[in-house]
């Protein structure tokens, strides 16, 4: 007969530090490389095209224009996507505050328990019981652990307040079910 090990409970209370850590890694892993990329591309085209077509408009064609406004559209591309992504990470801290003070009925803890087929998260407004292949994927830096549903659902384990062995088990049920690692 096979022993069913007893369910890992533990009371989380995130903090606005920890939903800011899990912002930070989500915004990373959505705009990483990828998502810049395209939008400096895009960007680029609409500058070039613009800078191109009136200096032709104005001055008729010539290639050594040309080649000089297209240089001119991708610095002003980079400079264009550099202060989005400043502004975004200065904005970021209080986008989370309004957030929290919105939800703060809802994000003020949780009860959480961890079994073998999946995790439990009880705020007592609501509840969720999720298995593990029912994640998206996983995130989790020195500070959090974030298990995503969707790209905006996310449950948060502060690893403060969680014991290291439960992170590891959480950890080792992900990987198991196989749920796309993010970024660590």
């Amino acid at each position: 007969m096979t022993e069913v090990a007893e369910p890992l409970r533990f009371r989380v209370e995130p903090t606005e530090q920890d939903w800011l850590s899990a912002n930070r890694l989500i915004l990373r892993h959505t705009w990483l490389w990828r998502r810049l990329a395209l939008a400096f591309a895009i960007l680029w085209a609409a500058y070039a095209a613009l800078l191109i077509g009136i200096n032709s408009w104005n001055y008729g064609w010539s290639t050594h224009w040309a080649l000089h406004d297209l240089g001119k559209a991708a610095i002003y591309s980079a400079i264009a996507v550099l202060v989005l992504v400043a502004l975004t990470l200065a904005l970021l801290p209080r986008r989370v505050r309004r957030q929290l003070a919105d939800t703060r009925r809802l994000s003020a803890g949780a009860d959480v328990e961890v079994e073998q087929t999946g995790i439990r998260f009880d705020t007592g407004i609501a509840s969720v019981a999720l298995t593990w292949n029912q994640f998206k994927r996983w995130h989790e830096n020195p500070r959090v652990l974030v298990l995503a549903m969707t790209e905006r659902e996310v449950l948060l384990l502060p690893k403060a307040q969680v014991a290291p062995t439960t992170i590891d088990t959480v950890r080792n049920h992900l990987i198991a079910a196989q749920v796309e690692r993010g970024l660590t």
